[in-house]
């Protein structure tokens, strides 16, 4: 059907801009969101967890300078993100947020988010602005917009115009 990722710069508001398509739109989404949240403990993680969901799978931990991926990453992509791929499609989306270097080396997750890709629901995501086999093959299969703090109103509008 079609897929429509963002990149940029962190913090530029490229997931706000899928929050606002759907909201505008009124279309359902279901599919995957990463995001740093604050523990109990007073500790930072990066979770996986299904779109609209908080909590989920534990990636990183934030130790102050910078993200140390959990040991087993790879595993828990290829489970966990595996798993809420499998059960993606229902919805008139499938958000992917964020796709980037972790899943370098999660084979499972990699081969399911290509085939939502090739698949009849439109995709709408956010891809990190670098290089990796994954990523290239994640680029070929989309239409890239880059985001700037100058732009972001007129992709929501560009999104809703134009389609995925």
């Amino acid at each position: 059907m079609g897929a429509t990722f963002l990149t940029g710069d962190r913090q530029v508001g490229k997931s706000v801009i899928i929050g606002r398509f759907l909201q505008q739109t009124g279309l359902s989404a279901d599919g995957f969101v990463t995001s740093w949240q604050d523990d109990a403990d007073g500790e930072r993680g990066l979770y996986l967890a299904p779109y609209g969901a908080t909590g989920g799978h534990l990636l990183a931990r934030w130790d102050g300078a910078a993200a140390r991926p959990v040991p087993d990453i790879a595993e828990v992509f290829d489970t966990a993100g595996t798993a809420i791929l499998d059960g993606s499609g229902a919805g008139d989306v499938i958000v992917m947020d964020e796709l980037g270097r972790l899943e370098s080396a999660a084979l499972a997750f990699q081969r399911a988010v290509l085939a939502r890709l090739d698949g009849p629901v439109p995709v709408l995501g956010v891809v990190r602005d670098a290089q990796t086999p994954f990523l290239d093959a994640v680029r070929v299969r989309a239409r890239v917009i880059r985001v700037h703090e100058t732009n972001r109103d007129a992709v929501v509008r560009q999104l809703i115009e134009g389609g995925l």
